[in-house]
C-alpha cells in the first residue's frame, strides 16, 4: 500500500513537470513550450512531449502575432549603422578648352562599372585599364578642342578632374592603407608605381618610350596625365618604366601599375589606425 502511494505521488510530480499549468502567463507558456524535455523522461515520453510543446509554441506564435500587446521576442539583427559610407565623388571641370565630367566610386558593390568617352581612342583604352585594375567605378565624359589643338588639353584636364575626384572621394582618408606599390609587366615591358596618400604633392617619372606616338596618343602625355592626377589628388607618385621595346606595351604597363598601386593605397580597413600617420593628420 505504501509503495503504491509513493509511486502515485512520483507520477503526479513527473506529470506536473511535463504539463503546463492552466494559469501560466504568456512568458511561462512560451518558455515551457520551447525548453528541452527533462532528462528523466523516457524516449517515448520525450518525443510525445516535444510534439505537444511544438504545437503549443505554434499556437502561441499565431495568437501573439495578432496581438501587438504581447509581441514575441525577436532575434537581434546586426546593424550596419556604423559601416563606413561608400566613397564617391562627382567633379565637373569646364574651361574654354574642355568640359570634363568624372564620376568616381572607390567602393563599388559587385564588379565595378566603367565608361570612358574622351574622343581619344587610345586614352579611353588606358582609362578603362585604370578603372579595371584600380577596382574603381569610373565614368568620364569630355568635350574639348581636339579638332583645333589636338588631344593635349583633353588628356591634361581629364587628369586634373580625376585627381580632384579622387581627393574628394578620399575625404579625411580615415582607415586607408596610405601606401601602395605595384610592378606590372606587359609582355617585354615592365613598369613600377609607388604611391603615398600623404597630402604632400610630388611626382617623378623615369620613362624612355620606344616611339613618340601610339595612334592618336602622344607617349609624352602618359607622364603628363599622371602628373596632373597626382597634383590634384594631393599625393606622392613615383612612376618608372623599367623595360620595354613596344610603346603601346610601355604606356599600358605604366597605367596598370599606377592603377594597382592606387588600389592598394586607398584600400580601407577599420582595423587599422584611423589616420596612418605619426602626425595623426594628413
Amino acid at each position: 500500500m505504501g509503495d503504491g502511494v509513493r509511486a502515485a505521488g512520483a507520477s503526479r510530480r513527473k506529470n506536473r513537470c511535463l504539463c503546463l499549468p492552466k494559469e501560466a502567463s504568456f512568458g511561462e507558456t512560451f518558455e515551457w513550450a520551447t525548453r528541452r524535455p527533462p532528462y528523466s523522461t523516457s524516449l517515448g515520453q520525450s518525443c510525445s512531449l516535444r510534439a505537444r510543446r511544438l504545437n503549443v509554441a505554434r499556437r502561441v506564435r499565431y495568437l501573439h502575432s495578432h496581438s501587438p500587446a504581447f509581441p514575441l521576442p525577436r532575434p537581434s539583427v546586426p546593424r550596419d549603422d556604423d559601416a563606413p559610407a561608400p566613397r564617391t565623388a562627382e567633379v565637373r571641370r569646364a574651361t574654354g578648352e574642355t568640359d570634363v565630367t568624372v564620376h568616381l566610386g572607390l567602393d563599388p558593390e559587385g564588379p565595378p562599372e566603367h565608361e570612358c568617352a574622351t574622343g581619344v581612342g587610345f586614352f579611353d583604352h588606358m582609362l578603362d585599364a585604370l578603372a579595371r585594375h584600380g577596382g574603381f567605378a569610373l565614368e568620364v565624359r569630355c568635350d574639348g578642342d581636339r579638332d583645333r589643338t589636338g588631344p593635349h588639353h583633353t588628356i591634361e584636364d581629364t587628369g586634373i578632374a580625376l585627381g580632384q575626384a579622387l581627393d574628394e572621394a578620399l575625404g579625411e582618408k580615415e582607415y586607408v592603407a596610405r601606401y601602395g606599390d605595384a610592378h606590372v609587366p606587359m609582355d617585354e615591358a615592365l613598369a613600377r608605381a609607388v604611391v603615398d596618400l600623404s597630402g604632400r604633392v610630388h611626382f617623378s617619372c623615369e620613362a624612355d618610350f620606344a616611339r613618340e606616338r601610339v595612334g592618336d596618343f602622344a607617349t609624352e602625355m602618359a607622364p603628363h596625365f599622371w602628373h596632373s592626377l597626382a597634383e590634384h589628388a594631393r599625393l606622392t607618385l613615383h612612376l618608372d618604366l623599367l623595360k620595354g621595346e613596344n610603346a603601346h606595351h610601355q604606356v599600358e604597363a605604366l597605367f596598370k601599375a599606377g592603377a594597382r598601386a592606387l588600389r592598394e593605397a586607398v584600400a580601407r580597413d577599420v582595423g587599422r589606425d584611423r589616420v596612418p600617420s605619426t602626425k595623426e593628420t594628413f
